[in-house]
């Protein structure tokens, strides 16, 4: 797992320029992100799958599985920000690892205890958003559920650029 992370892309001049050529922060689902997120979910089987996108003000869900919400602010989303985090990072119980959040991540209402995902990078190596999976349990990934995330992290990765 790496421990690099992109702090602050919107500090970066060159992190709006690379959401903005994603051209995609207010289009609809696509049927073929929709896919991908039901096959991680199903492969990882974890009840959430995202396919998120930063921007200035939120955390844009572009594809979700398990989730009525489409989006979190940026400062209901404080504890995202390992979604700029480098290479693979997987959490298997969040309450008892506090080197990478600062308290509990919710969404509508319940407390997530489990997160893997991979970033989304443009071609200059600045975090676009991940693709992520979530449970309300404690969970742990095998390695070809591991390996399934990263290929479609970058199937991700060259639909959206």
């Amino acid at each position: 797992m790496s421990t690099s992370i992109y702090k602050d892309p919107e500090k970066d001049p060159n992190w709006s320029r690379a959401i903005n050529a994603v051209q995609l922060l207010n289009v609809l689902s696509d049927i073929s992100f929709d896919d991908l997120a039901e096959l991680v979910a199903e492969t990882c089987q974890t009840p959430i799958a995202l396919l998120t996108i930063l921007d200035q003000d939120r955390v844009w869900f572009k594809s979700k599985v398990g989730l009525t919400i489409s989006e979190v602010t940026r400062k209901q989303s404080e504890n995202f920000h390992f979604i700029t985090r480098a290479g693979v990072l997987e959490i298997p119980d969040i309450s008892n690892d506090s080197s990478n959040l600062n308290s509990p991540i919710e969404l509508e209402g319940k407390p997530i205890a489990f997160y893997a995902g991979f970033p989304i990078l443009s071609n200059d190596g600045i975090p676009l958003g991940a693709l992520c999976v979530m449970d309300y349990k404690p969970h742990k990934l095998e390695a070809i559920q591991r390996k399934v995330l990263k290929v479609l992290s970058v199937e991700v990765k060259n639909k959206l650029i």
